[in-house]
């Protein structure tokens, strides 16, 4: 995030525009989603959401998520309402 707030400095930072491409896109994904903490089906909706912005990330950061959701099964639900 440093690098993008100090990215007009040419003389500290030498970066490509794929770079700063890259680093932006980085930098959005972590202030909108990292700086609070939320529940995983708010993060699955608000990723859902920010797949308007960034197909390709938000589809990613989806795809990462969904594997972490393996308790989330039929049998684990039915438990934890009884």
């Amino acid at each position: 995030m440093k690098i993008i707030l100090f990215r007009h400095q040419r003389d500290t930072f030498q970066l490509t525009k794929a770079e700063e491409t890259r680093l932006e896109r980085f930098t959005v994904f972590g202030v909108l989603f990292y700086s609070k903490s939320r529940s995983d089906l708010q993060l699955w909706t608000d990723l859902k959401h920010y797949e308007q912005i960034d197909a390709e990330v938000g589809k990613a950061a989806r795809s990462v998520l969904k594997r972490h959701l393996w308790y989330l099964s039929d049998e684990t639900v039915g438990l934890a309402l009884f």
